[in-house]
């Protein structure tokens, strides 16, 4: 028995959810024949070519729906490499035409930067459970040469998002450009090899040499 409010998911692609505030008022064929939709869309190919979602196995999730505090969730987002916090976006009213984003440096330091949306302009205190949220970034994160994580921290209590490893599809402008190029540097794509036999391409671990 699902409870009054809820959120609908399905785990194989970006924007694929539903908010139910009260399952009175919902439509539940609506509902079915967009999940439907979702469930025959291979999301690999549909928006950015986001690649790494071509063989996750389709599923639905059901989860909690959190209650805003003060109007508004703040989203912390952290861009990590290599299993290394290099900076911290907080973004709020995500999803609305009110979006903002505030971008933030490990040690809490605003950044003069901003990607895709408008600066937010209010000053936000630094969270008292920030270093426990880097901590819990820094330890998924160990293993890929890039991901973001992404937390909500509701009175104290941290929430996990999601993790992205292609945020906004990987063709975010970033202003000034030079801190696009300062992250692409800093940058460590694993090597890509031809299997003969497959007919497909492979990551090659991090300490692969040949003798070419």
């Amino acid at each position: 028995m699902l409870p009054d409010c809820f959120v609908i998911k399905c785990n194989h692609g970006s924007g694929y959810n539903i908010i139910v505030k009260d399952k009175k008022n919902i439509d539940p064929s609506q509902i079915q024949s967009q999940i439907k939709t979702w469930m025959n869309t291979n999301f690999a190919f549909h928006a950015g070519c986001e690649l790494h979602y071509r063989d996750i196995k389709p599923q639905i999730i059901i989860e909690q729906y959190l209650d805003k505090i003060n109007n508004s969730i703040y989203d912390y987002r952290f861009l990590c490499m290599d299993g290394q916090v290099e900076q911290i976006w907080l973004d709020v009213n995500s999803g609305t035409p009110e979006h903002k984003r505030k971008i933030y440096d490990k040690n809490w330091n605003e950044l003069n930067i901003t990607v895709k949306w408008p600066r937010l302009e209010t000053e936000i205190a630094k969270p008292d459970n920030l270093d426990t949220m880097i901590k819990y970034a820094e330890k998924l994160s160990q293993g890929f040469c890039f991901v973001r994580v992404d937390f909500y921290n509701i009175n104290n209590r941290i929430y996990f998002g999601e993790l992205t490893f292609t945020s906004m599809s990987g063709i975010g402008e970033f202003s000034p450009s030079s801190e696009d190029l300062r992250l692409g540097q800093k940058l460590r794509l694993p090597g890509l090899a031809w299997h003969i036999d497959r007919k497909e391409y492979f990551i090659l671990p991090k300490n692969f040499h040949h003798n070419l």
